[in-house]
């Protein structure tokens, strides 16, 4: 049989996470295994002895986020929403059913979201990529591939990014940057998923064993450097006056616009920001500086540094 283009192909997110028909970019999630040899002294010098290594499920999902049925609310649920008590994520059961053409199709099972990033970039859509790791690969044999209808997807002009607060108790404050200077914002939520593999007399790893670690949450600004509010402040608060930054109750949100008969998406907050020193460059275009920055969480979010409508997560 002729090999098929991958236009051919599609992705579905099962399970819990509710993305069934997802529109991807790029699906790099697989199986690997290591096989290695064993260095034993028996009389030959060719190797004899070799072992297998567990069978890892891990990759990258990218694509754009859809417009419609508040997907971006939905992703960042199973991206970083955690049982309270028990720190794992609530979302762990995702099926990723990869479809290659109309003959091979697999579904990797019980995968958790170990990183979300967002991508939000003047006159572009808004792009995500999800990295996940895996339990095992099932073979889910011949698969009708049904042609999608046309779908709009989240672009620019539909995010507005704003910041406010003030370091506490006496150093430098940002008072405000507003939405109209920023050219290019992104974050990553890293929630360090890691996997051990149990004397269970299996080489796959087990669901209850992708455990997500301590969270990191950060992210970048390109802004306009001109009133921003962010000039100098990184410096200030960081080092000159580091004895004074005891704690910060500065934060970013993140708005969107409801369209094609959804309601407006939650508001996204970002809490406790505390920036890095600026990046910014003289040239004969515009004066943009690029700044990366850190949630550490704040007590007006329960000490998380997520809130989305609202609610800590």
């Amino acid at each position: 049989m002729a090999t098929t283009k991958g236009i051919m192909g599609w992705v579905d997110l099962g399970g819990a996470a509710g993305l069934n028909g997802l529109r991807v970019t790029s699906c790099g999630l697989k199986a690997s295994q290591e096989v290695s040899t064993m260095d034993t002294i028996d009389s030959a010098y060719d190797y004899t002895a070799y072992r297998l290594g567990p069978v890892r499920i891990e990759g990258d999902l990218a694509f754009p986020i859809p417009v419609k049925n508040n997907k971006w609310d939905t992703l960042l649920e199973i991206a970083a929403k955690r049982d309270p008590l028990q720190g794992t994520l609530l979302t762990n059961n995702i099926d990723v059913t990869a479809a290659y053409d109309h003959q091979i199709a697999y579904r990797y099972g019980s995968c958790s979201v170990n990183t979300y990033s967002v991508s939000i970039s003047s006159e572009e859509a808004v792009e995500a990529t999800m990295n996940v790791i895996g339990t095992e690969r099932e073979p889910v044999g011949k698969v009708s591939i049904a042609e999608p209808s046309p779908e709009r997807v989240l672009t620019w002009n539909e995010v507005e990014v704003n910041a406010a607060g003030g370091m506490t108790p006496t150093g430098p404050s940002v008072t405000s940057f507003k939405s109209d200077q920023v050219k290019n914002f992104s974050f990553e939520i890293n929630n360090n998923t890691s996997v051990f593999f149990a004397l269970n007399k299996s080489i796959f790893a087990v669901q209850k064993n992708i455990v997500a670690g301590k969270r990191e949450v950060t992210g970048s600004i390109e802004i306009s450097w001109n009133e921003s509010g962010l000039a100098n402040h990184a410096y200030l608060a960081n080092a000159k006056n580091g004895k004074d930054n005891c704690g910060s109750d500065q934060y970013i949100t993140v708005d969107l616009v409801g369209n094609c008969g959804a309601s407006s998406p939650a508001q996204v907050k970002f809490w406790g920001i505390v920036y890095n020193m600026e990046e910014i460059s003289l040239t004969n275009d515009f004066f943009m500086g690029t700044q990366t920055w850190r949630a550490y969480g704040h007590s007006g979010n329960s000490y998380k540094a997520i809130s989305l409508g609202g609610t800590a997560i």
